[in-house]
């Protein structure tokens, strides 16, 4: 698992007390649930030993729940705990300065799925430690 994904699984459960899965919802999964999948992901070194890099990547949110008002209702939520995040964080033997923002949300009621979706832009640079 990626730090990345570590982070959005455990700040959508602190936020929210939902769970979060990577691209499918588990089949014996009781809804509401979301899930993610990267959209996108750029890296670029800032040192020349490498020990630093700064990377980009969007990642899209899916909300799958019993009614199209509860899914609107989620990633509302979403949308005001991503628009504008700024999370510090330790993983793997690195650092990280992660800085969250919401960039495209699509309402799905016009399929009568009940899901919503939502893209997050991630801006963070990763330092080794030691």
């Amino acid at each position: 698992m990626s730090m990345i994904s570590a982070l959005l699984i455990k700040t959508i459960k602190n936020e929210t007390g939902m769970i979060c899965f990577p691209r499918y919802v588990p089949e014996k999964q009781k809804l509401p649930a979301i899930t993610y999948e990267l959209i996108r992901l750029d890296t670029k070194k800032l040192a020349s030993k490498g020990t630093t890099k700064l990377r980009n990547e969007v990642i899209q949110l899916n909300v799958f729940s019993n009614s199209q008002a509860e899914a609107m209702k989620i990633r509302s939520q979403l949308i005001r705990l991503f628009e504008d995040l700024l999370v510090v964080d330790s993983y793997d033997g690195y650092d990280y300065e992660c800085y969250f923002s919401v960039i495209n949300a699509v309402d799905l009621s016009t399929l009568n799925t009940h899901q919503s979706s939502l893209d997050i832009h991630v801006k963070y640079a990763e330092f080794k430690q030691g």
